[in-house]
């Protein structure tokens, strides 16, 4: 079995960390993959009939705040994997990028072409994962860490 030369790690914020092995000038790759919280607390969020509030790309937890349930938050384009999470104690509307037709639990929930917005009801967690390059799964549980039925924009 042979040894490691040596052993480097570049770490980048929101990202996982890399880090390289080398065995005699030789170079093999490996992921580490740990969880990193970027907060962002509170999350404003506008009013309706705007864009909504653009949910950073580097966020892993959000805290919502809003004034009420026209009040919007609008997903990063979905990278597969991508996983934020949050709690909010007031109502939401959440949707994708405009113009993307991203879906949200199987529905299109961009507010360039369409009302469709999932309702995120108050004192509730919710986690938003990327599962392909065009959709969103969205769970939900209520303060007591029951599962809510999923959000289906609409």
């Amino acid at each position: 079995m042979a040894k490691l030369a040596a052993l480097t790690q570049r770490t980048t914020p929101g990202v996982d960390d890399e880090v390289y092995a080398t065995n005699a000038g030789d170079s093999v790759d490996y992921t580490v993959t740990r969880d990193v919280f970027l907060t962002n607390t509170p999350t404003a969020i506008t009013t309706a009939g705007g864009a909504g509030t653009a949910i950073d790309a580097n966020a892993r937890w959000i805290t919502v705040t809003s004034g009420g349930n026209n009040e919007i938050l609008t997903l990063p384009a979905a990278v597969v994997g991508r996983v934020i999470k949050g709690y909010t104690a007031d109502i939401f509307e959440l949707r994708t990028l405009a113009a993307s037709n991203d879906l949200i639990n199987g529905v299109n929930a961009d507010g360039a072409e369409t009302t469709n917005e999932a309702a995120i009801p108050a004192a509730s967690y919710f986690e938003c994962t990327a599962v392909t390059t065009a959709a969103w799964l969205v769970t939900l549980l209520d303060s007591g860490g029951d599962v809510v039925t999923a959000p289906v924009p609409g």
